[in-house]
């Protein structure tokens, strides 16, 4: 019994832990990364002159 169970419960975990990281990367990974790509390309140039400018100012 033990051991039926330890491969069930095994085989199921891996089983679901498979599609669930699989589907939703695929999916959401393109969308996200696209409209994460130029939000983040136009916020960096902002926010790494205000840094910059904070530590110049300190220094």
């Amino acid at each position: 019994m033990s051991t039926t169970r330890e491969k069930t419960s095994r085989a199921s975990t891996t089983t679901l832990s498979i599609p669930n990281k699989g589907r939703p990367l695929k999916t959401p990974g393109p969308g996200t990364s696209i409209r994460i790509t130029p939000t983040a390309s136009s916020t960096r140039p902002k926010v790494i002159p205000l840094r910059t400018a904070k530590f110049l100012a300190q220094g």
